[in-house]
């Protein structure tokens, strides 16, 4: 499951904002057909869901709080990312349909169908919410009959979501997410606990340049928690999709067939020949495509980007060099050429920023092929808060910090990256 905390009620995030619109509680609980005292109740629950005070009062009216104007950004966006939810994979773009049952929409109903996504399960998703397997089930069948649409099917595991199901809850759990990043930014700004940042680190990436970056932004967020998850583009782009990462570091792949994905170049290298300190061609001086052809090569699986380098390098070159070793990490690689006369290709920020590279040497050849652009990937929706903001900034100053040629370094398409509100 997400790392958001359990739900709050959605009447109460209306009654919230039709009280900040008001600015006044009678007035904003007439709006919602609510009495004062329960409007005053409501507010008194969800101030101490968010544990912070969002109203103050003066002879003018209810005001927000600073906090309160954080967590309004995220009440906003929440509800807008549940109608466009609605308009898009229930009711084929028609956002005035989505609009009328938008706020028919509970919190029961979200935890449910998310449960039971997550669990394939009645009695696991009811295990986890604390309730009985029946009302479990009376919920996943009210939620059904206000959105008039089949979410969930018999499989012989049991009760699951099907495919629409499964899409809608993927969209509940982000639009809940800003919940989730107001709530921490409110609790950071007071130091109560810890913000979190889930960063998604591609395979071959420069995971020195990362860390250098994470480094600078605990420097500066002492109290933030940082998780970085490795895996295949593939894996974290689902990942990154579905909101369990903030977001993905490394080669950017310009998906045509993705939408709703940014991404922000930050940098591009050409690839070099390494090989260790005191291989015999770092002495020679001009080194021919034949020289490097007679050299046993470590190389990542086919299909990466450097391997397709390689290739590119040879593939007019009547001797094709030997690879004895696929090895995609590149600490691996870093060994087996510091112990060998392997060569490798690598990057100069490679070279220039991992400790472990002191051993080794870049080969004088122009190897005339060049990674794809490395930067940040981002759902086109994503509203950064203070610390992940923090850290972007963070990373962008040590790629201009770095040995890179002014050149190398990308424009970063600050748009995407300015806070909301």
């Amino acid at each position: 499951m997400t790392h958001i905390k359990r739900l709050p009620s959605f009447r109460h995030l209306r009654v919230f904002e039709a009280i900040a619109e008001c600015r006044n509680f009678s007035r904003g609980a007439a709006s919602v057909h609510l009495s004062q005292p329960a409007a005053t109740q409501a507010m008194f629950n969800l101030e101490k869901w968010v544990n912070a005070s969002l109203f103050y009062r003066n002879q003018g009216g209810t005001y927000l709080t600073d906090e309160g104007a954080i967590f309004r950004t995220g009440v906003r966006q929440l509800f807008e990312t549940v109608e466009q939810s609605l308009t898009e994979d229930l009711f084929d773009g028609s956002s005035e349909r989505a609009k009328l049952l938008a706020p028919r929409i509970k919190s029961s109903h979200v935890s449910v169908l998310r449960a039971i996504s997550e669990f394939s399960s009645l009695e696991l998703a009811a295990n986890f919410l604390g309730l009985s397997r029946a009302a479990v089930q009376r919920i996943a069948r009210d939620l059904e009959a206000t959105l008039s649409s089949t979410l969930f099917e018999r499989t012989p595991r049991g009760v699951s979501a099907n495919a629409l199901g499964l899409r809608v809850s993927a969209s509940f759990q982000k639009a809940f997410l800003v919940i989730d990043d107001a709530v921490e930014e409110i609790a950071s700004r007071q130091h109560q606990f810890a913000a979190h940042l889930f960063i998604g680190a591609q395979p071959l990436s420069s995971t020195s340049l990362l860390a250098a970056s994470i480094n600078d932004l605990l420097e500066k967020h002492p109290q933030t928690q940082v998780r970085i998850i490795e895996g295949s583009y593939q894996y974290l782009l689902q990942e990154l999709q579905s909101g369990r990462l903030d977001l993905m570091f490394g080669a950017l792949k310009c998906p045509k067939s993705v939408d709703k994905v940014t991404e922000i170049p930050l940098f591009q290298e050409p690839y070099c020949v390494a090989a260790r300190a005191g291989h015999p061609l770092t002495s020679k001086r001009e080194i021919s495509l034949h020289d490097l052809a007679s050299v046993d090569w470590v190389l990542p699986g086919p299909g990466t980007q450097r391997r397709m380098a390689f290739e590119f390098m040879f593939k007019d070159h009547p001797k094709q060099p030997r690879s004895q070793i696929d090895a995609t990490s590149v600490s691996a690689q870093i060994a087996l050429l510091a112990s060998s006369d392997r060569l490798a290709l690598l990057t100069p920020l490679e070279l220039a920023m991992d400790p472990h590279m002191a051993s080794l040497a870049q080969i004088d050849y122009d190897t005339k092929a060049a990674r794809n652009p490395d930067g940040l990937t981002l759902r086109s929706d994503w509203r950064p808060n203070d610390v992940q903001t923090a850290f972007v900034a963070c990373l962008r100053n040590r790629v201009a910090q770095s040995m890179l040629s002014p050149s190398a370094i990308m424009p970063a398409g600050e748009h995407v990256l300015e806070r909301a509100g």
